[in-house]
């Protein structure tokens, strides 16, 4: 399976994220554009691409990587993409140029689903994300009917009051607001702090 997109991410305050997701019920996998101004050394208060590998919610269960390392530009528009095969193994793709790789088995143990997610890190802050021309492929198969603004449908997943999506006139989705109501950081009450939207098979 597959899920990529071109992405777009703006914000204020100490963190914000917008990535693609293959989840299970007990595991998942991210992609996207992160800034996050407590990050460990040298991507310390800079946008770079991010990786998190959940294998599951237990303490020590996750794993995050900076596959390109370079620091990228809050506004600009990148191509995302991210790929799973049967094997539990997946690659990731900035732009059209394969960057980094994964491996997480669970994916393929059970029902995994594709997904888009804006976040921030504290109450207050605000992100911004926009994703356009999104395309999906399950079981190997691209359907072209099968993509943004066509026959992709969706199941939004509020996680957080203040934030909020909606479907731009060109097609894409913008997903936006200030974080409010979460104890702790994006870490510590990661269930509070985005908006989701579950696309349907």
């Amino acid at each position: 399976m597959s899920i990529e997109a071109d992405v777009t991410l703006k914000g204020s305050g100490s963190g914000y994220h917008a990535k693609l997701v293959m989840c299970t019920p007990t595991s998942a996998v991210s992609y996207g554009l992160q800034f996050d101004e407590h990050a460990v050394a040298p991507y310390t208060g800079k946008m770079v691409t991010l990786i998190e590998n959940v294998s599951s919610n237990n303490a020590g269960g996750q794993k995050y990587t900076r596959p390109s390392g370079k620091s990228l530009k809050k506004g600009k528009t990148y191509h995302l993409m991210m790929t799973l095969n049967k094997k539990g193994k997946g690659n990731v793709y900035l732009d059209y140029k394969k960057i980094g790789s994964f491996t997480q088995k669970n994916l393929t143990k059970e029902a995994c689903y594709l997904r888009i997610e804006a976040c921030a890190r504290l109450n207050g802050d605000k992100v911004d994300a926009t994703f356009s021309n999104v395309k999906c492929k399950w079981n190997g198969k691209f359907d072209s009917s099968k993509i943004l603004g066509q026959k992709l449908g969706w199941t939004e997943f509020k996680q957080n009051k203040g934030l909020k999506f909606k479907v731009k006139k060109d097609g894409s989705i913008r997903m936006y607001g200030k974080i409010k109501g979460i104890n702790g950081d994006w870490d510590s009450d990661y269930e509070s702090v985005s908006e989701i939207l579950q696309f349907q098979e």
